[in-house]
């Protein structure tokens, strides 16, 4: 029977390949209710009985691995830059909503005060994971995904202490101690957090070449802290999972191999994916067993398009009322209007919302009509969301111009055409090869350098046409130059992994000041020692691992990392003003714009030269030790190779 089950499933999904596109949100919990309707009415799938009737406590195994997966997404050194703006829309902005949303429900659904409150919660949670996906697919700014990304991870565990806590306190009748244990929470967590996320991370750096086991570390850290906190202090669980993926994100990113991060962070994506999944298949099966006078009437459903209503409105007043501030409160880029209606368009319910009210007391009489708001309101706003982004984004024109694209594809290929027509010459010197065949194969490859460059010359004619794209084209070009300079020196084994994370969180910056129009990008200087936060940190990392030497060696580190990047930047720097005036022979291009472009690259080489003689002169032994270890470095990379 199992057998022809998964044949008949694997039958619709071929159906439905030739259908217009759902997104698998729905077609997992339509397919769970599909089961759980089957197993009700046939004994042969009886199986699936105790699936639809799980424990509600079952649905917090979850949570963390939700929590998590949004956490280590997040490149913690960038979200120091746009605090400010993650904090005021993921915490202020979700109990905002929470107020209106909840009050909503209050007034007019058939709950309980403590139902309508809790449920009130649950509807804030935002999840712009979608939005994230396509707004990295188009290119657009890492500001704005970073924002929207931090935005989500600090809204849902800001939901999750605010729901136990509101739980709790409406039990015990205990106000004014929920209020204070809302604020306490959060030190309590970030401690519970860190002290798990210290010992993982030295484990998981100690078998840094083992996968399995890597995983198998951080997935104990993180139900340890989550757990763990959850017993200690009834709150802090959700903030001390948070802290768990923040903190490894930042410690790994910048101790492990590019490759090996990598694989660890498409691990980490792929469990959340895989929990997701399953969760929208468990909704399903529990809608299945859901009382018929849930959904048999006409006020729930009237609840639940007021609901709809309430929670979008709720979310622009959010996004429209607390942006302004933000712009305000930060000196650097402004948020346009343009990037605030993409977190209003892109601000769908989250998974850990599905999650806590799937949790919820089994006993409660209001869980049933929870259960088939929240289901209802994630659905309506997923799937409006979810089908009209792409064309939204198109229209609001966030997106880079498709030219620098072509720009930069016919770049590289006329730069690997030149180098191949170079290798040519090279085998002249071998005597078993004919001139003649040699010849012919040059001028082959002649004739294509000269079509590329013809290219070339036609798509920066195109751009001429608008002098504002011509500009913003220019300079992405010569940004793409530099990060593939920067890339080059890491894989001959020139940087640490920290020098180089530190140099692709300076090239994100330039990028999204480019894309905002501002022309040149400012010249991000490097931090050359740690902040007091960070050594405070690396203490406290050190001490819980019985590791005294830990903070002198990572601020050796910092201060090596530094000495690197200055290096590569006075080099790529220079490399691009040289790369960049032979591009405007090969395209004919303006030469006011091109050297101005090329200026700004040649005193951006200056500087970093200027920094690195200042570390020579001020400590030579420093300077010496670190060129040695860079030169060891590379010997060992060449070996490898």
């Amino acid at each position: 029977m199992v057998v022809l089950l998964v044949l008949l499933m694997i039958g619709l999904s071929a159906i439905a390949a030739k259908l217009p596109p759902v997104p698998y949100m729905t077609g997992l919990v339509a397919m769970g209710l599909g089961l759980g309707i089957l197993a009700q009415n046939n004994e042969q799938l009886a199986l699936l009985q105790p699936f639809i009737a799980l424990p509600p406590r079952a649905f917090l195994l979850f949570v963390p691995l939700f929590i998590a997966r949004l956490a280590f997404n997040i490149e913690g050194r960038l979200l120091v830059q746009y605090l400010s703006p993650v904090l005021l829309l993921g915490i202020l902005g979700g109990f905002l909503s929470t107020v209106m949303v909840g009050g909503f429900l209050v007034a007019f659904a058939p709950l309980a005060l403590s139902g309508a409150i809790l449920l009130g919660i649950l509807l804030s949670v935002v999840d712009l994971t979608p939005a994230i996906a396509l707004l990295q697919k188009e290119g657009c700014s890492k500001r704005l995904q970073l924002v929207w990304r931090g935005e989500s991870l600090f809204n849902n565990v800001m939901a999750i202490v605010l729901f136990a806590v509101v739980a709790q306190t409406l039990s015990s009748g205990s106000y004014g101690r929920g209020i204070g244990q809302f604020f306490a929470a959060w030190p309590v967590g970030i401690i519970l957090g860190s002290i798990a996320a210290g010992l993982a991370a030295y484990g998981m750096q100690r078998w840094r070449e083992n996968f399995i086991l890597q995983g198998t570390i951080g997935a104990i850290a993180l139900y340890g802290a989550f757990f763990g906190a959850e017993r200690l202090y009834p709150g802090a669980e959700a903030i001390a999972a948070m802290t768990v993926g923040l903190v490894l994100q930042w410690t790994l990113r910048a101790r492990l191999k590019q490759k090996n991060f990598q694989r660890l962070a498409g691990m980490v994506q792929g469990v959340g994916i895989l929990a997701q999944s399953w969760l929208f298949l468990l909704l399903g099966l529990t809608l299945a067993g859901l009382p018929r006078q849930v959904y048999g009437s006409s006020h729930p459903w009237l609840c639940l398009v007021g609901a709809i209503a309430m929670v979008t409105m709720a979310r622009a007043i959010v996004v429209f009322a607390l942006m302004p501030v933000a712009n305000f409160l930060r000196d650097s880029t402004p948020f346009s209007f343009r990037e605030q209606l993409v977190g209003l368009w892109g601000g769908m319910r989250g998974n850990v919302a599905l999650a806590l009210v799937l949790s919820w007391d089994a006993e409660a009489s209001d869980r049933h009509l929870a259960i088939f708001i929240t289901l209802g309101v994630t659905l309506a706003l997923g799937l409006a969301s979810e089908g009209t982004m792409a064309q939204f984004w198109q229209r609001l024109g966030l997106t880079p111009p498709a030219l620098a694209a072509q720009l930069q594809a016919a770049t590289a290929e006329l730069a690997a055409k030149r180098h191949t027509l170079e290798g040519l010459f090279d085998l002249e010197d071998i005597e078993s090869l004919s001139r003649p065949a040699i010849e012919c194969v040059k001028q082959e490859y002649r004739e294509e350098v000269y079509h590329a460059e013809d290219t070339l010359a036609q798509l920066w004619t195109e751009t001429r046409m608008e002098p504002g794209l011509f500009q913003q084209t220019l300079w992405l070009q010569a940004l793409a130059m530099e990060e593939t300079g920067y890339r080059q020196f890491y894989e001959d084994g020139l940087l640490s992994e920290l020098a180089f994370v530190k140099l692709e969180l300076r090239m994100h910056l330039k990028r999204d000041a480019v894309l905002a129009g501002f022309i040149p990008p400012p010249f991000y200087l490097l931090r050359g020692n740690e902040t007091k936060i960070q050594q405070g940190f690396a203490l406290f990392l050190g001490a819980i691992a019985f590791q005294p030497a830990f903070a002198p060696r990572q601020a050796d580190r910092v201060s090596t990392a530094k000495y690197e990047a200055d290096g590569a930047i006075a080099y790529t720097c220079k490399q691009v003003a040289l790369n960049f005036h032979r591009l405007v022979e090969d395209s004919g291009l303006g030469l006011m714009v091109a050297k101005s472009c090329a200026k700004v690259y040649e005193e951006d080489s200056l500087v970093a030269w200027q920094s690195l003689e200042a570390i020579a002169s001020r400590n030579p032994e420093f300077a010496t030790r670190k060129q040695q270890e860079a030169i060891r470095r590379t010997i060992h990379f060449l070996d490898e190779v």
